[in-house]
This record gives C-alpha cells, sequence and structure tokens, in this order.
C-alpha cells in the first residue's frame, strides 16, 4: 500500500490557460523515466482528437504509463 507514503497513479493537475491555442504542452516528473519519447504523442492522439479537457488528456497519460 504506497498510498501513505503518498505515491498514488491519480496525477496533481495545474492548468493555466492564458489564451486559446492549438498547443498542448504536458510536463510530468518521471513520465520519460517510464516512456520513450515518441511514444507520448502517439498516447495522446487519441484524446486530443477527441476534444478532451487538459486533465483529462494527464489523467490518461498517467494510466498508460503505469500500465
Amino acid at each position: 500500500e504506497l498510498k501513505g507514503c503518498g505515491i498514488s497513479s491519480y496525477p496533481d493537475i495545474h492548468v493555466v490557460e492564458t489564451r486559446v491555442v492549438d498547443v498542448l504542452i504536458f510536463g510530468c516528473d518521471g513520465l520519460w523515466d517510464v516512456c520513450k519519447t515518441n511514444e507520448i504523442p502517439e498516447m495522446i492522439r487519441g484524446p486530443v482528437e477527441r476534444g478532451a479537457l487538459p486533465h483529462e488528456i494527464a489523467a490518461h497519460i498517467a494510466n498508460e504509463a503505469l500500465i
């Protein structure tokens, strides 16, 4: 049980939108430790095309990275 250690599969999300643009900038400590660089765009292609919100995309990436 790692919940007592502050570890979970749920992302800590902070969204800041200063203006509407068609660019997604995503930062995640440790994500690159478990995924190759070219895997991330493939991982988020579906949610982005479906119009998912940033926090939904972040949750999707965290869940995929933990599988």
